[in-house]
């Protein structure tokens, strides 16, 4: 019985980061995948959820979190009318921290996630240099520069994890710094900076370690916060320019944050239970929120949010890895500009995050 549980396990991982891997690296395959990644994804997080259910039964305080979590979002599905896939989603993410968090894999698997990870850094790193060029010709085939940049960002930290050579891990900072100026991603480029500052400097990284959760609660307030902010500045002309990326403040998030937040002070009900996905604003639906937590808030309201959060940062706090602990701290920066644990891909990401960071060495290897 044990030996079926861990084959199917097994065959799953290797489907699911499969599936993953040529989503990223196949056009082709990428425009297929997109149109049911979600219900793909789901589909095997499911699988893996209940092939694992005895170790994700184990945290107590989980399972209260993830169940109040399903419970309050189908609520808010049904009293905003908003997309089913919203709700698959989110199940998608928090059932895949509960799976990964728990799930336990082997020298082979370990190895396929490495090898996986330098394959995809690879093609991130040469896409860099001629991304931006696509993207304004519009030959890019939907392949956004900013994904690119925080793909090569997270590969980055997967493989500085794995490996232990100083010159090697900066000589891949380095690269992933060049490739990310490459595609302008300003998010990807602070993240990587704010990872390099917290890895290497013993006061700050020891207060950090220590602190982690606060330290991620601070930042997920912030991040509410800063599209507030950011709107105002542009209402009242405050205006520079980025330096070394020789790029304005303003990119237009900030009229689509604004939209927002209208929209949300309009309906009596927007910050309890969010809008869902079906909502139609003054420039239609919106389906990309450029910021993690207005998002989360927009489509499920302050519950969801606290719980969401409350939820994703207990997890994290459980890792052992310090290397680990410094990424997401840069992933919850990244969240100021991007959807981030609201994107189907960058999910996946964060789940090779737990694998890694819970990884048992055999022996000595």
């Amino acid at each position: 019985m044990i030996l079926k549980k861990e084959k199917i396990n097994s065959i799953l991982f290797y489907l699911y980061f499969c599936l993953f891997a040529a989503s990223i690296i196949s056009r082709f395959f990428s425009n297929v995948y997109s149109n049911f990644s979600v219900e793909i994804t789901f589909g095997v997080v499911l699988l893996l959820a209940l092939n694992n259910k005895s170790a994700i039964l184990k945290n107590s305080k989980n399972i209260l979190l993830f169940i109040a979590l399903l419970i309050i979002s189908l609520f808010s599905l049904i009293f905003t009318q908003g997309g089913l896939g919203s709700f698959f989603n989110l199940f998608n993410f928090i059932c895949g921290v509960l799976i990964f968090q728990n799930m336990q894999i082997d020298k082979k698997q370990y190895n396929f996630i490495k090898y996986l990870t330098i394959i995809l850094y690879i093609y991130n790193f040469v896409m860099s240099f001629s991304i931006w060029e696509k993207y304004i010709s519009g030959s890019n085939y939907g392949l956004n520069p900013n994904s690119v940049g925080i793909f090569l960002f997270l590969c980055f930290v997967i493989l500085a994890t794995f490996f232990k050579s100083k010159k090697l891990v900066f000589f891949l900072l380095i690269t992933s710094i060049v490739g990310i100026y490459m595609t302008e991603c300003r998010s990807a480029l602070i993240a990587i900076i704010v990872y390099f500052i917290f890895k290497n400097f013993p006061i700050i990284n020891n207060v950090i370690e220590k602190k982690l959760s606060i330290f991620l609660k601070l930042v997920t307030i912030i991040g509410i916060i800063f599209p507030i902010i950011y709107v105002l500045l542009y209402k009242n002309g405050i205006d520079f320019t980025i330096p070394l990326l020789q790029k304005d403040l303003y990119t237009g998030r900030e009229y689509l944050w604004n939209i927002m937040l209208n929209a949300l002070h309009s309906e009596p009900y927007g910050y309890i239970f969010g809008l869902g996905t079906n909502y139609v604003t003054q420039i239609g639906i919106i389906n990309n929120y450029h910021n993690w937590y207005l998002g989360t808030f927009y489509t499920f309201g302050i519950i969801i949010f606290c719980l969401y959060f409350i939820y994703l940062i207990y997890n994290i706090n459980l890792l052992k890895n310090s290397n680990i602990k410094f990424a997401f701290l840069a992933i919850f920066v990244i969240g100021f500009f991007e959807n981030v644990g609201l994107w189907n891909t960058t999910q996946i990401y964060i789940f090779i995050f737990f694998l890694i960071a819970n990884y048992k060495k055999e022996g000595n290897s």
